[in-house]
Order: structure tokens, then C-alpha cells, then sequence
């Protein structure tokens, strides 16, 4: 039972119904976020700066949390910038999709991520300048979702590419209340909370809204064993996803 969507930025048409939604209802709460960022998929630039940010800049109570999110983990500064973004992740995840707030009868999820695919690049080192990162951060991951009460598997798949954006850095500042140097002196970092804020906000349309913003679906039918290709239109922002639900969607649009 699988299920292609695409979260992307070009040849959109129409709103479409959303197949996890449309499955499972509006809403979805994750009680529990597991992610794994495999060693050494990020960069070294971005090694250095997560360092100093967890190091000198954090202030002391996100140092604390981090401190603690990482207590059983493996932690260096060769590691320090995939360290930093299993723990921004985590954090901007439940801030979106967490219990706060949750209507009446919400159903309770745990979301497992591990990123495996990670772009991050910049500007060739040149005397005296040094290498500046490109604002369009791509991360990639498999993810499960499982009832929170039964452990059942609800849907599995595949981030195939979820792209950030400068505008996700901003928001990145603000939502997972970071230190920012002034005059874009730590900019690898900034990229990398960006590039975590794109990943949250992409999860959070896929599990809330519905229909999905301005797209279209080249196959009209949410049946077992059907793969839904679906492209949708957020500005210039996009994402691609691969989902395999486990239970059937009932739909009109059969041909």
C-alpha cells in the first residue's frame, strides 16, 4: 500500500486531498520524536560552528537541554553539527505537531526519522575568503509514524528531499530560539538550523494539512497498491515524499 507525494515548488495546478489525512484525520499529534542524523553526512564547516554554538553561544538552558538530549549519544566536534540537528529537529517537530494545543479526540503518534542524505553546499575556498554555504540546504530520511497507545505502524516511507531556504533560517531563529551572530558570522549554522526548520515544516503539512497547498495528482485514486504521485506548490519552498500507509483510503475519484 504506498503512497508518492511530493512536496515541490513548480508545475502546480490544484489543491488536492492530502492521503495521510485523509486516513488517519487532522489531528495528529506526535507525543515522541526518535531521529537518528548518520555520522558524518554533515559538513565540516558545519561541525565547526554547531561547536561553538553548543559551546559558547547556546544560552545556558537550550546548552542544558542539548546537554541532556546528548548524554547517550555519541558526541565530538568532528560529530558536533549532526549531533545539533537531531536535537534542532526534535524540537521544532514537537513545537509544530506536539500536544499543545491538540483538538479534542487528537490521535497520538510517535515519529522515528533517520536522515542518511545530506547537502550542504558552498562556495570554493578562496585566499582569504572563506567558504560561504549555498542557502538551499537539502536533508533526506527514512520515517515511521506509530500509535502512540499501541505501537501500531500507521505509515512508512521516505523524505526524499526536503530543501531549505533563507526564509527557514529566520524562522529557525525564532522558533527554536537561537543565537545568531550579527553579519551572518556563523552562516554554516544558521544554514543548519535552517535546514532542520524546512524539515519540521514539510512533516507539519504532511500531517495537517489538507487539501495540500496548490498542486495537482497525476493519479486520481488513493487505493491499495496504488502509488500517488503529488506535486504541491509552497512559494519557492518544496519537498518530496514516499509514503506507505497501512490501511486503505476510501475515495469518489476513482476513474
Amino acid at each position: 500500500m504506498s503512497a508518492v507525494l511530493g512536496l515541490a515548488g513548480a508545475g502546480a495546478a490544484s489543491a488536492e486531498p492530502n492521503p495521510l489525512v485523509q486516513a488517519y484525520g487532522a489531528g495528529l499529534v506526535i507525543d515522541q520524536v526518535d531521529i537518528a542524523v548518520v555520522d558524518g553526512v554533515i559538513t565540516t564547516n558545519s561541525d565547526v560552528e554547531a561547536y561553538e554554538y553548543v559551546t559558547k553561544l547556546a544560552p545556558a538552558e537550550q546548552k542544558a537541554r542539548f546537554e541532556r538530549f546528548v548524554a547517550d549519544r555519541p558526541m565530538s566536534k568532528d560529530l558536533a553539527a549532526e549531533r545539533l540537528a537531531e536535537f534542532l529537529i526534535s524540537e521544532n517537530v514537537r513545537s509544530r505537531l506536539g500536544g499543545t494545543n491538540a483538538p479534542a479526540g487528537a490521535r497520538h503518534l510517535t515519529l522515528s526519522l533517520k536522515v542518511d542524505e545530506a547537502s550542504f553546499p558552498a562556495s570554493p575556498k578562496m585566499p582569504l575568503v572563506p567558504a560561504l554555504p549555498i542557502l538551499e540546504p537539502k536533508l533526506a530520511a527514512d520515517f515511521i509514524l506509530r500509535d502512540a497507545a499501541s505501537g501500531a505502524m500507521l505509515a512508512q516511507g521516505r523524505i526524499l528531499d526536503s530543501t531549505g531556504s533563507p526564509q527557514d533560517m529566520v524562522d529557525a531563529k525564532a522558533r527554536n530560539g537561537l543565537v545568531y551572530k550579527k553579519m551572518g558570522m556563523n552562516l554554516h549554522f544558521q544554514v543548519l538550523a535552517g535546514a532542520g526548520n524546512a524539515l519540521g515544516r514539510n512533516l507539519e503539512t504532511l500531517m495537517r494539512t489538507d487539501p495540500l497547498p496548490t498542486g495537482f495528482v497525476e493519479t486520481n485514486r488513493f487505493s491499495v497498491g496504488t502509488a500517488i504521485p503529488v506535486t504541491v506548490k509552497e512559494g519557492y519552498r518544496h519537498a518530496r515524499f514516499q509514503i506507505q500507509l497501512a490501511m486503505p483510503i476510501a475515495t469518489s475519484q476513482e476513474p
